[in-house]
């Protein structure tokens, strides 16, 4: 079991992603991740708690992978919570979640077409298989 697939005593990523597709469902052009809720990614300071949010990573990835889950709702996910990544590192802690940012860019890479491209869907061409290989490597 890696690092990352290790339980954690005071969290559930799978029952997080859960929750928050739950608020999807009910309303995609409302969606955001409140502060209180991202706080059960974040220590006492604020800071990104690296492994919940590669936990969070995981366990989008796997729900795109299987297609128990959207791609429109783990690319919203990974924009939200990116941004508490890049105000740590703006705040120059060292709290970079290496598997998160891995699936951010995979779900990024499908956000939008490229020209001569607009007939292929840029999440199953790009994101797609940067997924699945991410995935595989722990489904090992």
């Amino acid at each position: 079991m890696s690092n990352i697939e290790r339980p954690l005593l005071d969290f559930n990523p799978q029952e997080f992603v859960a929750a928050l597709h739950s608020r999807y469902e009910a309303g995609p052009k409302q969606f955001d991740i409140s502060a209180e809720c991202l706080a059960r990614c974040t220590g006492l300071s604020g800071e990104v708690l690296p492994e919940r949010f590669d936990a969070v990573a995981l366990a989008l990835a796997r729900g795109y992978s299987d297609a128990s889950l959207p791609f429109a709702f783990c690319d919203a996910v990974v924009n939200i919570m990116v941004g508490k990544v890049y105000s740590d590192a703006a705040s120059q802690r060292d709290t970079w979640p290496p598997l998160f940012w891995e699936v951010f860019l995979a779900f990024d890479a499908g956000e939008f077409f490229r020209e001569g491209e607009e007939h292929i869907e840029p999440a199953e061409k790009y994101t797609r298989p940067l997924i699945e290989a991410i995935v595989a490597r722990f489904n090992v």
